[in-house]
């Protein structure tokens, strides 16, 4: 009998244990607290989501990572809804986890897209670019003007992809400016704006071409043409000057802050003749007050000369004086010498200019 009763103690004490222990281990259930926003318009925004987890480390994932984002801090779910330029509402849902328990999820909306976007609002022309296209999404039709256009130089198409901006003049000595207002035949919608431009063409263009010598004060008077053409866009032309042998030798010059430089330089070599042809200058300076030359070191001495134009007469002038690289020296000459043997062995002086100014014809 006394047995009977110590059995019926101890599967008694077992079951108590056991749920004892089945309470004590039991993973906690997470619950959503509270979400700062479901729903969205069409620019979208951020939410917050905020989860009691009793210690459990979450997750989360939603149904539209595309346009849905979503990241767990700590307690926190934060989510991202992008911008919608749909004509229709959209949902996703957001799912949070933690390993071992429930799950909770709440659902996301965002509204249609109503208004008016488009993708360029500034449209700046070029002569390889003579059209341009802004895309337009608007909830209604909308209509075109160009109420500032001077000299009627732009005009547009509209499509049902947007509106193409044309201009009607290549670029030139003047820069064109003009604005675009598209309006939606919404009245609720504000109207958009799209400024033109046309800028006025590089001086560069103009640089290039022949040059005829309006001035040297050397006693020389050498007024051989200069022929100006491309060597780095925008940063550096080949000179050649248009007399006997240097027609095959073209030399640097620079474009330094809006002005045309020629420095010291040893530019080409005739090895059959063993002729090496260089830019030197002579000039006064602090070791040698009487000028008789000043040594060749690079950045050391140069002409240079700001372009003039004339745009009445449509011509464009050069005058080319020293550009003080330093205060010793004070380049008053400019010669071309071929030499023998290496550069600046002045064998022979081909010409020389002093006070040189370059004047040439343009065309818009």
């Amino acid at each position: 009998m006394m047995r009977k009763i110590i059995s019926v103690i101890a599967l008694a004490a077992a079951l108590f244990c056991g749920l004892s222990c089945s309470k004590d281990n039991s993973v906690p259930e997470i619950e959503l607290k509270s979400v700062s926003a479901t729903s969205f318009d069409a620019a979208g925004g951020f939410g917050t989501a905020v989860v009691e987890a009793g210690g459990l480390e979450l997750t989360a994932e939603s149904s539209a990572p595309e346009w849905l984002r979503v990241s767990v801090a700590g307690s926190s779910v934060l989510f991202n809804v992008f911008s919608y330029t749909g004509d229709t509402e959209r949902t996703a849902d957001v799912t949070i986890n933690a390993e071992g328990s429930n799950s909770v999820s709440f659902s996301v909306r965002q509204s249609p897209f109503k208004g008016i976007i488009i993708s360029e609002s500034i449209l700046e022309f070029s002569d390889s670019d003579q059209k341009l296209q802004t895309l337009v999404k608007c909830t209604s039709d909308f209509s075109v003007e160009i109420p500032e256009n001077p000299d009627g130089v732009f005009s547009f198409e509209k499509s049902t992809s947007g509106v193409t901006f044309i201009v009607s003049k290549a670029q030139s000595r003047r820069a064109f400016s003009g604005r675009a207002v598209i309006t939606p035949a919404d009245n609720s919608i504000e109207p958009v704006y799209v400024t033109l431009t046309l800028p006025k063409k590089p001086d560069w263009y103009y640089l290039l071409g022949t040059w005829k010598v309006a001035k040297n004060a050397d006693e020389c008077g050498d007024k051989s043409d200069f022929v100006f053409a491309t060597e780095k866009m925008y940063e550096s032309f080949s000179v050649t000057v248009q007399k006997g042998e240097l027609v095959n030798y073209p030399f640097s010059a620079q474009l330094v802050d809006g002005k045309v430089r020629i420095g010291i330089q040893g530019f080409g070599k005739d090895e059959a003749a063993n002729k090496y042809y260089s830019v030197h200058f002579n000039g006064p300076t602090s070791s040698n007050p009487s000028g008789f030359y000043i040594f060749s070191t690079e950045g050391r001495a140069a002409w240079d000369a700001e372009p003039v134009f004339d745009d009445v007469n449509h011509t464009v002038t050069l005058s080319f004086e020293n550009a003080k690289l330093n205060s010793n020296d004070i380049p008053q000459q400019l010669n071309i010498w071929w030499s023998r043997d290496r550069f600046f062995a002045f064998t022979t002086r081909i010409v020389a200019y002093q006070q040189l100014v370059l004047t040439k014809e343009y065309t818009e």
